[in-house]
């Protein structure tokens, strides 16, 4: 898909860009682990992982990242934001359970 946007089109993204600019042959899709997911939110949840781990800068647009996920306290979290929002509104809601 990357590769014939970035032969057939004008767009500007960066990633094409850089992809018409190196050479489109250059480029490879590489696996970076086998991954076995029971759903699609679940293989989601991992590309947004890598996403958030190596802040790839070519790929800076990716709107994957801000998939909201409904969380058991009944508030939503972002991949990026879960550790705080299970720092802070889990525990409330644990809290509350346990009265």
């Amino acid at each position: 898909m990357h590769r014939d946007l970035a032969r057939n089109s004008n767009t500007t993204r960066a990633l094409h860009e850089h992809m018409r600019n190196i050479d489109i042959g250059n480029f490879k899709i590489r696996l970076l682990e086998n991954f076995p997911c029971k759903n699609e939110n679940e293989l989601q949840g991992r590309l947004n992982f890598y996403l958030a781990e190596q802040r790839p800068k070519l790929n800076s647009k990716n709107e994957n990242i801000e998939i909201t996920y409904n969380c058991a306290c009944g508030g939503t979290y972002t991949y990026v934001n879960r550790c705080s929002h299970k720092k802070l509104k889990c525990i409330e809601y644990m809290r509350n359970l346990k009265l």
